[in-house]
């Protein structure tokens, strides 16, 4: 990486730098990640699903949320306050 800054960007950096600058990004990928049988296997797996129609495939999302964000205002019935029951725990995030 440092080279390839040096040559595109004619930037003089030392070889520490260009790791402190990577490890403040958290650009961390392994070797075996990009490794030629992983690639195949990843493109072998995109051509199959891609064969399925789009009304047949579902999205998973696995993020988790923060049981605090939530709306400020709700309905209740008459005369009944409007209220939820959080754990007291705030940094709580569920997945």
């Amino acid at each position: 990486m440092k080279k390839v800054v040096e040559e595109e960007h004619n930037v003089q950096l030392s070889k520490s730098k260009v790791c402190r600058k990577f490890k403040k990004l958290k650009l961390y990928v392994p070797n075996e990640r990009n490794t030629p049988e992983r690639k195949d296997k990843r493109a072998d797996y995109a051509t199959l699903v891609s064969l399925y129609a789009d009304d047949k495939l579902v999205f998973l999302d696995e993020t988790g949320f923060n049981e605090h964000r939530k709306r400020y205002y709700g309905y209740a019935p008459g005369n009944e306050p409007v209220y939820i029951n959080v754990p007291g725990n705030k940094g709580r995030i569920i997945v």
